[in-house]
């Protein structure tokens, strides 16, 4: 295994919010209510076609790789 943390490229963005995606449905999406859920979505969705937010440095994200598969991801919003 060879793992590495980085910042995230335009080639990582997509399968690393895929992956919020995924875990979010699978995991978090039955403590909150439909709409909620349909708006989770449907940002995420609007990140993956509009990646500029990342690659302007408007909100950084990184990705964990094993190899080059993204097995996490963590990014900010605002300040935090």
């Amino acid at each position: 295994m060879n793992y590495q943390i980085r910042q995230a490229t335009a080639e990582d963005i997509r399968s690393a919010l895929d992956l919020a995606l995924r875990v979010f449905m699978e995991y978090d999406s039955l403590d909150y209510g439909p709409e909620h859920t349909e708006r989770m979505r449907l940002s995420i969705e609007e990140r993956i076609a509009n990646p500029d937010i990342y690659l302007s440095g408007n909100r950084l994200m990184f990705v964990a790789l094993d190899d080059k598969k993204v097995i996490g991801i963590i990014e900010t919003y605002g300040n935090n």
